[in-house]
Formats: C-alpha cells, structure tokens, sequence
C-alpha cells in the first residue's frame, strides 16, 4: 500500500523520501484522501475507543467523577479532526504570508504538504490515545514531527540552509500557535453544546 511505504521510508529514511515528495505533484484532495485521511484514522479510532471503553476520572469538589460513553469518544474525535484539519490549513496559509522573510517562494499547496507529512509520527502515536490518560506518550511523536520538519524544509521550500532552523521555529510557533487556539474554539463549541443539551435541575 502507498500509504505505508510513504510513511515507513518517511521515517526511516526523511531525507531520500523528502526528496520525492518534493517533485511529486499532488493536489489538496489527493494529498486529503490519499494521505491525511488514513492518517487521520488512526488517531480517531483510538479516541472513540478510548472514551466508549476506558474513560477517564476527574477529581473535583466533589469528589472523583468517572466520564465515559461513546457520544464523548464521538464528539472528543470530531473535535480533534477539526483541531487538526484547522491546524494544518491555516498554518499554511499564515506560513504563506511568512516565507519571504526567509526568501522562499512556496504556493499553498507546498506548504500545506510540507506540514501534513511532517505531521505524521503525530497521527501514528495517536494510537495511544485509546487511554485518555495516555496523551503525553505522543510527545515523542512530536518531537520526530519537527526532525521532520527540519529534513523537509530544504527540499520542499528551497529555504537557504543558515535560515533552515529558523524557518522550522517559526513554523513551529505558528503551528503550535494555531493548534491551540483551534483547540479552545472547538473545546469550548462542544461544551456549550453539552451544556445547553443537559436537562435543567429540578
């Protein structure tokens, strides 16, 4: 499978595969349902599960509250896609507005692949999340995303390579900037929505 290939020569071997990602020409829909949507999947799976079979508990005021159901693992999956989606496509877009500070000429497209195969020991470590509790293991999964990143700048923006590890800082910033206003948006869009569907006292 395509798929697989790309991501094990990805992680294996990111300097080669950089490369031919580099002189592939691919769209925003084949790069969607050709390899970010499988990706995707991985992640999505793991919080349904997670939430219909695991669950977490929280401590409060009132003690310890014990949270589980499959409308949680739906709606906590359908929040992080949409985090993730908003992530990657206006990252690109800002890091569009970004790249002549480093004198690099990339188009949108360029860009939102760069950051969507950077991404992808991110989408593998979700696996984890099949355990609520379980989130920061994929720290090491981010960690790789920005080796990636670092491997993937050269050949995909043709950045200069004295301004390469500042290009990877700022797209970092930018990246971890629009994640986690994505992440209170949707977060807080949700808990309304919960909120205002539980029935009232008394």
């Amino acid at each position: 499978m395509r798929v697989l290939k790309h991501i094990s020569d990805l992680l294996s071997q990111p300097e080669k595969e950089w490369q031919l990602i580099s002189e592939k020409k691919q769209g925003v829909k084949a790069l969607f349902i050709g390899y970010l949507m499988p990706l995707l999947l991985i992640p999505v799976a793991a919080i349904i599960l997670g939430w219909g079979l695991v669950g977490e508990t929280y401590s409060g005021e009132l003690g310890f509250l014990y949270t589980k159901g499959w409308d949680i693992g739906i709606q906590n999956a359908l929040i992080y896609v949409l985090r993730v989606l908003a992530t990657l496509f206006l990252s690109a877009v800002i890091m569009g507005h970004i790249m002549p500070v480093f004198k690099v000429e990339i188009d949108f497209i360029n860009t939102l692949r760069l950051l969507t195969y950077a991404w992808t020991p991110i989408f593998l470590t979700g696996i984890f999340l099949i355990n609520p509790k379980w989130a920061w293991v994929q720290l090491p999964g981010v960690i790789y995303a920005l080796v990636l990143l670092h491997y993937g700048a050269q050949p995909m923006t043709k950045v200069a390579t004295p301004a390469r590890t500042s290009f990877v800082v700022a797209t970092s910033f930018v990246v971890v900037t629009v994640y986690a206003i994505a992440h209170l948006v949707f977060s807080s869009v949700v808990l309304s929505m919960r909120l205002s569907a539980a029935p009232l006292p008394g």
